[in-house]
């Protein structure tokens, strides 16, 4: 059976710092994960692996590979050809299985500090991070422990988020606060292919300088190269964002109205690198096409694209709010 471990752990710590004046509390909690599964894909039957890894020196292809008994696979999907495993699942010709696991880690921290300046006064700060990664064997990163992988083609997702808030309270009389606010947030995740470092080079890449794309073969095949990632395949996809919180609410009690205004000011920055389609990839409508370099569709994107998306903007909004206690019975 696939392994299943998890381990969540954490703790917490408070106390004063100063006596009656100024107080903390800290938080951590981590999470490792280990979730196996057991992949199968469907490759070339028994015979083609054979063929072109044993007793086939001219590279014909066999009839139970689509060919004819003459026809021979192109010089340049010759190194293509080999990276398909041999079946292995008993009772089956073209399944080949082996068991993997998609891991996962976080790790989250908060620390709050409190000062009390006078009865009236008092002002708090507030930092989180959380940090995670995830690591995943499947191709298919909807469904995290079922479906097809490829041994050596994995994905990485590594993330951190970070918010900073302060904030500070101040009672002007028995009828009158006011609420102030400072916060800055920061989340940015990657989503990163990982796969053979050898398989670079004019023998396998799609795209000069960059590793192999994905070849995608009709007839059921599972697909190999870079996993899909969020969309189309492709080298990267990075995400930021930045946004800037400035808020104060002001609360004031007269008789029976109970006043409340505000505003709220927020800048966001964000940021994004997509390369879609980077690595490139190859359709081929069949099995012995695929052999011959016959493809029907070639994906890629254009090596003098602009990767980067910029969006900065502002939002301001305001309020006034009247809560009027018309009896004891009635609120407006």
């Amino acid at each position: 059976l696939p392994i299943f471990r998890r381990n969540n752990f954490g703790a917490s710590v408070g106390g004063p710092i100063r006596k009656d004046k100024t107080f903390f509390y800290a938080v951590y909690e981590g999470l490792r994960q280990t979730q196996g599964f057991t992949a199968v894909d469907t490759v070339p039957p028994a015979a083609c692996y054979d063929a072109f890894h044993q007793a086939n020196p001219d590279w014909i292809i066999p009839v139970a590979c689509g060919g004819d008994g003459t026809a021979v696979v192109h010089d340049v999907m010759r190194p293509l050809v080999v990276l398909h495993p041999r079946p292995n699942l008993p009772g089956s010709t073209n399944n080949f299985t082996f068991a993997t696991s998609n891991t996962v880690s976080a790790n989250f921290g908060q620390i709050r500090v409190d000062q009390n300046f006078s009865a009236n006064d008092t002002m708090f700060g507030r930092y989180t991070i959380d940090d995670g990664r995830l690591n995943n064997a499947n191709l298919n990163t909807s469904q995290s422990t079922t479906g097809s992988a490829i041994p050596g083609f994995r994905i990485t997702a590594p993330s951190r988020n970070q918010f900073l808030t302060v904030g500070e309270n101040h009672i002007f009389s028995t009828a009158l606060l006011n609420t102030a606010r400072l916060s800055f947030s920061r989340t940015g995740w990657d989503v990163q292919n990982i796969e053979p470092s050898e398989l670079t080079g004019p023998g396998y890449s799609f795209v000069p300088g960059l590793a192999m794309g994905t070849i995608a073969i009709s007839g059921g095949f599972t697909s190999i190269g870079p996993g899909i990632t969020y969309g189309p395949p492709g080298v990267s996809f990075y995400h930021i964002q930045n946004i800037y919180t400035l808020s104060d609410d002001l609360f004031y009690t007269r008789g029976r109205h109970a006043l409340k205004f505000g505003v709220l000011y927020n800048r966001y920055n964000q940021g994004m690198v997509s390369f879609l389609f980077a690595q490139g990839q190859a359709s081929f409508p069949s099995l012995a096409n695929f052999y011959r370099g016959y493809y029907s569709v070639i994906l890629s994107q254009n090596p003098d694209s602009d990767v980067n998306r910029f969006f900065i903007y502002n939002t301001l909004g305001t309020y006034l709010q009247d809560d009027w206690r018309v009896n004891s019975r009635l609120t407006l």
